[in-house]
């Protein structure tokens, strides 16, 4: 059973100043079933880190965590 989704995503000068984004969640028992349905556990495993971190600034953070 889905317990909840949390987002964050921004730009930032620095990776430690990710605290400082705006997060959106959601309780999972709001999500309807249409959506549940599309939650497929194996889009957990592309979990990880991308790009090039000395490519510059600013950084565009995202975040998105499912929780079960």
């Amino acid at each position: 059973m889905l317990t909840g989704i949390v987002s964050s995503r921004g730009f930032l000068k620095r990776l430690d100043d990710v605290g400082s984004l705006p997060v959106w969640s959601i309780d999972g028992s709001h999500l309807p079933d249409d959506v549940l349905a599309l939650l497929d556990h194996r889009l957990l495993d592309l979990a990880g880190s991308y790009g090039d971190p000395n490519a510059g600034e600013p950084v565009q953070y995202d975040e998105l965590r499912i929780d079960d």
